[in-house]
């Protein structure tokens, strides 16, 4: 422990100093808050903080390093981060009471500009149901003035009028006042009797429907046989090829073996008459030496 150096700590960020950082990192916003992970943005986003910090430098007496730029811009998005999930919690919470207010600086606008929307609040969840929409509606029927007698009133189901495909108006009466057990004998009213047309796409909710010219399956086996007769075409194709680049090895190697028995065939003759050569360079020499050895015996002799 007694060998640990500890990191000199600089002195706090001033006001003046956190909005001067802010303003410049919003500059270059697309640059540092890029999702890109690439080596090309990562070298982008090293460049783009040397020059935040050389410019923060520039403006600033006191000196900041590139890394506590980093540092300082990071803890401040969390901060940021942090009062607004505060803030939504306190304004989403049940009970009684006023929402406790958080405490916001001037960084903090400047911080919500750089920051992804999404990253603080979350992607918009959109409600939707499986509420029918009414096609259409009819207005009301012309009204009476006040006091006046209205013989046969309309009950309040069909102040609204849904547009069908020919609905036959009802003979009787919709009202249940006068319904009796003896009108379950009556027959159904032809509505309601009605049977669903038959869809040609989909014969239930879940089930797709056979197709006219065939149920899926067998489209997909013809699609099968078609991906079969492709990989078929492209075999043949390559060993075709195949076949061809082997003619050409087999003729390159034929011309090789050729050459080679040229070049022996040579250098054997060559090497006979170099030395047929030397036997007769050998004989030359031979017969030199029996000549002069003649002529020293018949000086000899005189």
């Amino acid at each position: 422990m007694d060998g640990q150096v500890k990191r000199a700590r600089s002195t706090n960020f001033s006001p003046d100093e956190k909005i001067l950082i802010l303003n410049l990192v919003r500059r270059y916003s697309h640059i540092i808050e890029s999702k890109k992970t690439d080596a090309l943005s990562w070298r982008n986003k090293e460049a783009t903080w040397t020059k935040i910090a050389t410019e923060f430098n520039a403006q600033n007496s006191t000196f900041r390093s590139k890394e506590t730029l980093k540092r300082f811009f990071e803890n401040k998005k969390k901060e940021t981060r942090k009062k607004a999930a505060t803030e939504r919690r306190e304004i989403t919470k049940t009970g009684s009471g006023t929402a406790t207010p958080v405490i916001k600086d001037a960084t903090f606008d400047l911080t919500m500009a750089i920051l992804n929307k999404k990253t603080v609040f979350g992607v918009e969840i959109i409600p939707n149901g499986d509420k029918l929409e009414i096609v259409g509606t009819s207005m009301l029927n012309d009204t009476k003035p006040i006091g006046e007698n209205i013989e046969d009133p309309e009950p309040a189901d069909e102040v609204i009028n849904i547009n069908t495909d020919q609905i036959d108006e009802p003979t009787t009466s919709n009202t249940w006042e006068c319904y009796t057990p003896a009108n379950l004998s009556k027959p159904i009213n032809e509505t309601l009797s009605r049977k669903k047309k038959n869809d040609s796409k989909w014969s239930s909710r879940r089930r797709p429907s056979l197709c006219p010219t065939g149920n899926v399956a067998k489209k997909y086996e013809d699609l099968a046989e078609i991906k079969v007769h492709v990989c078929q075409l492209q075999l043949e194709l390559l060993q075709k090829s195949c076949q061809q680049q082997q003619q050409k090895n087999d003729m390159e190697i034929e011309t090789m073996d050729r050459k080679n028995k040229r070049e022996e065939e040579e250098f054997e003759r060559k090497r006979l008459c170099d030395l047929e050569l030397f036997e007769l360079k050998k004989q030359s020499l031979e017969l030199d030496i029996k000549l002069k050895q003649a002529q020293l015996n018949a000086l000899n002799l005189l």
